[in-house]
């Protein structure tokens, strides 16, 4: 007899704390309306989440053997721009960057530190800018900024 009035206190209490959840449940909901626990995020909202520009980090590589069979290594850290408004070309970029990389390292071990210096900056941007673009389905990067560029002989 003692265990069936345990088993009936039990069970009158668990169903006190079922009732006290649903209804605390169904005073928020009537408080609070019905939301959803996220909100739809428009295009125009996501492309204000994207950067402006990609930041490819810190690459190293070195130059290719000059005429007394030296190479130099060289420092950098590259960012590309796009248009921001191009979801497309965005994930493209961002899913292609194991290909994008290696553009800039192979394209510096293809020159000694002469030639590229002679080439110039714009020279040499506009040429590793053709080969991204071509890697690239969605569209075109805008430009390429070396933000550290420096060698190490």
């Amino acid at each position: 007899m003692n265990g069936m009035n345990f088993n009936r206190i039990l069970t009158l209490i668990a169903s006190l704390i079922f009732i006290s959840i649903v209804a605390v449940s169904a005073v928020y909901v009537v408080k609070n309306g019905m939301r959803p626990a996220m909100r739809p995020v428009s295009p125009e909202q996501r492309n204000n989440e994207r950067p402006d520009y990609i930041n490819l980090g810190q690459l190293r590589t070195s130059t290719k053997k000059d005429e007394n069979g030296e190479r130099s290594v060289i420092v950098f850290t590259a960012a590309l721009s796009y248009d921001t408004t191009d979801l497309e070309l965005y994930e493209d970029i961002k899913t292609n960057l194991y290909r994008i990389k290696p553009i800039f390292t192979d394209y510096f071990k293809a020159f000694t530190k002469a030639q590229i210096l002679e080439k110039g900056e714009l020279k040499t941007k506009s040429e590793i800018k053709q080969k991204i673009d071509m890697t690239l389905v969605h569209g075109k990067i805008n430009d390429i900024f070396f933000e550290e560029f420096q060698y190490i002989d």
